[in-house]
């Protein structure tokens, strides 16, 4: 049991399913850091403080360009040589379309790349509890939507080991579940457990150039009505989790290297007092930069 988000009780959440878990640690990928860190500037904190809502941009639309083909475009290579297996129902089953919205973190704080991306002079980087945070999705999220977290994986090595993994276990899962001389319930209990696998994965990949994010990301995959913002000369789908009435698990607010006078820091505890936020810690990156 542990204290909730909401200040109540709550049962312990795993953090990935079993198989999921097995193929992080196989590969040294398991997290148990206490904290996360999300980078945004001045405008958006102030959004998500007085709203209690996270912005979550669907998947083609973050900085990475390929971040939704990528591990498609890796698993149909490997797909290519197959003698044995056709990959047509495995591939109808791998990348089915539907809407994916991504909140990311980073798995470290004070990180020069993310500062330098999310906002420079006007940068801040919340900090939360991991569980917690979690659990806040896990409440906040619409019945109908699919929820998937993790660490990103950059590694060449990691992501070829993962997608043999997937390949190997949707093949065997397909296979069974296609075979009518056996049991029906274990067929589609080795299938439906190997679709899940895939889907973690399928959101946990990333170009090895990205790794100085470090990210830790939160996936939802919905078919709800998304909004719209403009940027870089887009109109960028989101949505949006959480209500105004719940708050936050942030812990710690860092002030960018680039904004450390002391009415930075002075302004930004006075706005936090204000609110249901007062208890929070504001504290300036120790990097020590010059403003641009």
């Amino acid at each position: 049991m542990l204290d909730g988000p909401f200040g109540r009780r709550t049962e312990e959440v795993k953090d990935f399913p079993e198989m999921v878990t097995d193929i992080l640690k196989e590969i040294g990928r398991d997290v148990d850091t206490p904290h996360l860190y999300h980078y945004t500037d001045g405008q958006s904190l102030k959004s998500i403080i007085e709203t209690g809502q996270l912005w979550l941009t669907e998947r083609n639309y973050m900085n990475d360009i390929l971040d939704g083909t990528f591990v498609k475009d890796e698993i149909q290579k490997k797909l290519s040589g197959r003698k044995d297996f056709s990959g047509s129902i495995l591939e109808s089953e791998m990348f089915a379309e539907r809407a994916q919205y991504v909140f990311s973190t980073s798995l470290e704080k004070d990180l020069a790349h993310q500062w330098s991306n999310y906002g420079n002079s006007d940068a801040y980087c919340l900090e939360f509890s991991r569980v917690e945070l979690r659990e806040f999705f896990l409440k906040s999220k619409e019945d109908a939507d699919q929820l998937y977290y993790g660490p990103i994986l950059y590694d060449t090595n990691d992501v070829s080991t993962v997608c043999d993994r997937i390949i190997r276990d949707m093949t065997e899962g397909i296979t069974n579940a296609t075979n009518p001389s056996s049991d029906p319930l274990s067929r589609m209990d080795l299938y439906e457990r190997s679709k899940k696998v895939y889907q973690y994965f399928y959101s946990l990949i990333k170009q090895r150039g990205h790794y100085a994010e470090k990210e830790f990301r939160f996936l939802v995959q919905s078919t709800r009505k998304p909004e719209y913002l403009v940027k870089g000369g887009l109109f960028v789908p989101f949505i949006k989790i959480g209500k105004k009435r719940r708050k936050l698990p942030i812990s710690r607010v860092y002030v960018g290297p680039s904004n450390h006078d002391r009415l930075a820091i002075e302004s930004l505890k006075s706005y936090l007092k204000q609110g249901k936020y007062k208890g929070v810690g504001v504290e300036p990156s120790e990097l020590k930069t010059r403003k641009k």
